[in-house]
């Protein structure tokens, strides 16, 4: 998972329970940027998954790709 070797990482570890969502992505959806050279952000993801976090798994992953899309001007 594109780890490095002179990267630190930490662990732990977390109870999921039926419902949530766990979401995982690149640094290609975080950084993607807009008209203004803006990124896109792990705040924005973030604050997009906890809105619509009662989408199914698939619908999430279009909605976040579409919130990203709309973002960079739907180039």
């Amino acid at each position: 998972m594109g780890a490095f070797q002179e990267s630190v990482y930490d662990q732990g570890e977390i109870d999921l329970r039926h419902g949530d969502r766990l979401v995982m992505f690149t640094d290609g959806l975080s950084e993607a940027v807009d008209g203004n050279r803006e990124e896109f952000g792990e705040k924005r993801l973030a604050e997009a998954s906890l809105c619509n976090r009662q989408l199914s798994a698939e619908a999430l992953h279009r909605c976040l790709l579409d919130r990203v899309t709309d973002f960079c001007g739907r180039v």
